[in-house]
């Protein structure tokens, strides 16, 4: 699920694609930024990207030309030095020039088909593109439980400022800027602790909880990793996981001896695998899945849009689904509608939620009449 909020219009673009690496994949819609500066970098061998200073690229590290190996670190390109590598189409090349410019335009950005993992090349550059989790995470947090945010795509770091920003309530886009400020930070935090909604004074303190961010490679880790991380901070830390949120299901490796021929197989390999290390740790486990391209920009969502195993939604206790129109983007607004619950009724099923842009929040939930 990409954020839209950076967004001042969308449009279908089905008759496109764009190349990525895994091959030509369709794009589902473009959005037309709010304005940005314009920040451009070019390759020792000429290839040449003009982006927004947050466009996420991939720096390459160690990297080994005879294994043609490397590591891979999603970083703004504002954060990209000269004599640094980057991901291309063709490998890894040196960044020699970097400039920026005073004007700021209107950009573009593109939501692909699933099965990409979200990276497409531009200017044969390798760039990319989970809101919902982050918020459940700082909610979970401030009500005084600790949370452990796995996340298989994003960057730990990404993820963290983030969920900073929402939690601090500090403008996304401000963050890097004011983050730089310890004591106005360590106030923030401090503040967390009053008993009431905000950051006033209180003479009241509650409990906070701890988010713990864990960042495992795509399709490199399985549920069992997820438990020995979860024992070794108990055994080391001392501290006890209230909820575990995996950002998303489908990247999570199989148990070994699993094939990967069938995805029914797979998903309900994985998606028990989720429900019983929940039952170990007596805590939720909260998961996502991308739905069907037919039911993208769809106003409504049934469990007849899950793409992948059926057998995820069969394992889960409870499922639900994010409704987002074209005209709800313009809103700034979501659906969020309960398809299962295994045990309990459906006379509320749905609500309304707002997105604050500004600190990337939900907010103002509502219960909508069925």
């Amino acid at each position: 699920m990409q954020s839209v909020e950076k967004f001042i219009s969308t449009r279908k673009a089905s008759d496109y694609q764009v190349l990525t690496p895994k091959g030509w994949i369709d794009i589902l819609w473009a959005g037309e930024t709010i304005p940005f500066s314009q920040w451009t970098l070019k390759t020792d061998q000429g290839k040449e990207i003009t982006c927004a200073d947050t466009h996420i690229l991939y720096k390459a590290q160690i990297i080994s030309y005879d294994e043609k190996k490397c590591n891979l670190t999603e970083t703004f390109c504002q954060e990209i030095q000269i004599g640094d590598f980057i991901m291309t189409k063709d490998g890894p090349e040196e960044v020699v020039e970097k400039t920026i410019t005073i004007d700021r335009v209107n950009m573009y950005d593109l939501q692909i088909e699933e099965g990409s993992s979200h990276q497409y090349y531009t200017g044969d550059i390798l760039s990319h593109n989970s809101l919902w989790m982050q918020n459940l995470s700082i909610k979970s947090a401030d009500l005084g439980y600790n949370v452990l945010y796995i996340t298989l795509e994003m960057s730990e770091r990404k993820v963290m400022k983030r969920m900073g920003a929402m939690r601090l309530k500090i403008p996304i886009n401000d963050y890097d800027r004011i983050s730089k400020d310890t004591d106005f930070i360590r106030n923030r935090i401090k503040s967390l602790s009053n008993n009431s909604d905000g950051l006033s004074d209180s003479l009241f303190e509650k409990k906070i909880g701890k988010i713990i961010t864990k960042f495992w490679a795509a399709g490199t880790s399985t549920v069992s990793d997820f438990d020995a991380f979860i024992q070794k901070l108990k055994d080391k830390r001392g501290i006890k996981i209230d909820m575990i949120i995996v950002d998303y299901i489908t990247l999570v490796a199989p148990p070994k001896g699993i094939g990967g021929d069938s995805l029914y197989i797979r998903g309900k390999n994985i998606a028990e695998g989720l429900r019983a290390l929940g039952a170990k740790w007596n805590c939720p486990v909260i998961t996502g899945i991308q739905v069907a391209k037919d039911a993208w920009n769809s106003s409504d969502i049934t469990l007849e849009s899950v793409p992948e195993s059926k057998a995820i939604a069969e394992t889960a206790d409870t499922f639900f689904a994010i409704i987002r129109t074209e005209e709800m983007k313009r809103m700034n607004i979501y659906r969020f509608k309960l398809l299962k619950q295994r045990d309990g009724d459906f006379l509320r099923s749905q609500i309304k939620i707002n997105l604050n842009p500004q600190f990337l929040t939900l907010e103002n939930d509502q219960f909508l009449d069925q």
